[in-house]
């Protein structure tokens, strides 16, 4: 029988949905820490369980953090510490409004993924992200009301280490091999912040395809 907890759970700048169900949907067959390489049968377990998650939660992942980065881009143009208070509450507001629905229905494993790809995203943990805009009193106060359910906001993404399945299923994601579940924006600082991230993701590619033909020139 699968296990839950009515608990807190936190995300993004401290989201909080009271007595959500924190389910634990682990599958019998994984076990999290093994090492990829050394069975190719535990990697195929690994990456499809790895697939079948993250194509769950990666479009609302990114978009999350596409939410927090347009904030942070903001809040730097920012100097009147008033204002800053002001536009974090609304962004607040927003934030709950565009994820409210998911974060109510969070299970431990796509909880995980979702942080992993916060930290890809963002550079920061989910824990650095509450204790930055929540303070300090509630980024420990969470993080100790997760750790009693085995879990942590102070998730890394470790392509190098840990993550190297995740990282895999990442990359196929990006290039069109996996395509995720949809999940449009439904509030306006979503879509712009879905646009924004779209024009930057473009301009990335741009830029990788030019320096690939400059080196291509190099060689011949």
């Amino acid at each position: 029988m699968k296990k839950k907890w009515g608990i807190y759970i936190v995300f993004l700048l401290g989201i909080q949905v009271a007595s959500a169900q924190f389910q634990d949907d682990s599958l019998s067959y994984f076990l999290d820490g093994v090492d990829v390489v050394a069975d190719d049968s535990a990697y195929q377990r690994k990456y499809s369980r790895t697939k079948y998650f993250v194509k769950e939660i990666y479009v609302y992942s990114v978009l999350a953090a596409a939410m927090f980065n347009e904030v942070e881009d903001t809040l730097k143009l920012m100097t009147s510490e008033k204002k800053k208070k002001k536009y974090i509450k609304k962004a607040y507001k927003d934030l709950k409004k565009e994820f409210g629905y998911e974060i109510s229905q969070m299970t431990i494993t796509r909880g995980h993924f979702l942080m992993k790809i916060l930290h890809k995203e963002t550079g920061m943990t989910a824990y650095e992200i509450v204790e930055k805009y929540r303070g300090k009193v509630k980024a420990k106060s969470w993080e100790t009301i997760l750790k009693l359910n085995n879990t942590t906001l102070k998730k890394y993404y470790s392509p190098e280490i840990e993550d190297v399945v995740l990282d895999r299923v990442l990359s196929e994601i990006e290039s069109g091999k996996i395509i995720p579940k949809a999940r449009p924006p439904v509030t306006e600082r979503g879509r712009k912040a879905a646009r924004k991230r779209k024009k930057e993701k473009r301009k990335k590619l741009r830029a990788k395809k030019k320096l690939i033909r400059k080196q291509k020139r190099k060689k011949s």
